[in-house]
């Protein structure tokens, strides 16, 4: 498809389809630079690239569960999981199992906003008259906002907390009375690991 030469029509400037809905008037006075065309509610995001970030979250979400699922799987095949002293192996295997849930719950807790379209991004695609504060609308947007937010708050919480806990398997399983000390901290994953969880 080819652009129209839209000055030879006496049309100004030419824009490809895919720009179509993002207004190009810049004006410096009242601020409105190259915003959306709110009204029409279309995004300045080719569809292509819309339809693409769709199947990436999807995907995304539907992985999320295999992967915790086959790692649980392989835990399982290593013996299982224990907190008793004297089966540090077992114990090891919370470590794999918590960082790939934590990993999982983080990676819905990040993408909840996309998925109930609720994103400040999304938010101010809506139209004006959406925007109004009198408007039902706008109150069941923020109710709904507000709840994903909580629920994204739980969900990293959560997240926080299964990467303490599989960084505490770690050093139980290190510092195992029964079966013997292994040295903490010795390697570049260790070093990594603290450093992620810290931030």
């Amino acid at each position: 498809m080819e652009p129209k030469d839209a000055e030879a029509e006496g049309g100004g400037e030419s824009k490809p389809e895919w720009l179509s809905g993002v207004s190009t008037n810049l004006s410096y006075g009242d601020e409105d630079f190259s915003s959306p065309n709110i009204e029409s509610g279309s995004s300045s995001q080719p569809p292509f690239l819309q339809r693409a970030q769709s199947v990436a979250i999807i995907i995304s979400l539907l992985l999320s569960p295999v992967t915790v699922i086959l790692v649980a799987m392989w835990a399982n095949d290593l013996g299982g999981v224990s907190w008793e002293e004297g089966e540090s192996k077992q114990v090891f295997n919370w470590h794999p199992v918590l960082m790939i849930c934590a990993y999982a719950f983080m990676n819905v807790g990040s993408l909840i906003f996309r998925v109930t379209a609720t994103s400040g991004y999304h938010a101010s695609m809506r139209s004006e008259q959406d925007a109004s504060p009198h408007s039902p609308t706008t109150y069941i947007n923020q109710k709904k906002r507000g709840i994903v937010k909580l629920s994204h708050a739980s969900i990293w919480s959560l997240s926080i907390i299964f990467g303490i806990v599989a960084m505490l398997a770690v050093f139980k399983s290190h510092n195992d009375p029964v079966n013997g000390y292994i040295a903490n901290l010795y390697s570049f994953h260790s070093w990594v690991g603290v450093l992620v969880l810290s931030i």
